[in-house]
């Protein structure tokens, strides 16, 4: 679940939200929400991020011990072979 602040009148699983009011959403429909521009991350999430030890472009190693990272379009590329 994420708490959201509405952008604009909206209504779903959530119920109605009127435009600036706090609401709470499942993570799919939040990063759909997020991703239209229908709404915004309220302070307590944004803060939670901030706070989070997670750096989202760090390399990654899967339960192989294959390292990759995300690009900036969201693919996520093998990093095994890359060198800088």
């Amino acid at each position: 679940m994420k708490t959201l602040i509405a952008n604009q009148p909206l209504s779903g699983d959530y119920g109605y939200v009127g435009t600036d009011e706090t609401f709470q959403a499942e993570d799919d429909v939040a990063k759909s929400l997020l991703e239209r521009k229908l709404a915004t991350l309220s302070d307590e999430q944004l803060e939670a991020v901030a706070e989070s030890d997670e750096d989202p472009d760090a390399e990654k190693k899967d339960d192989k011990g294959a390292a990759s990272r995300k690009t900036k379009d969201d693919k996520t590329v093998s990093t095994a072979n890359l060198t800088e």
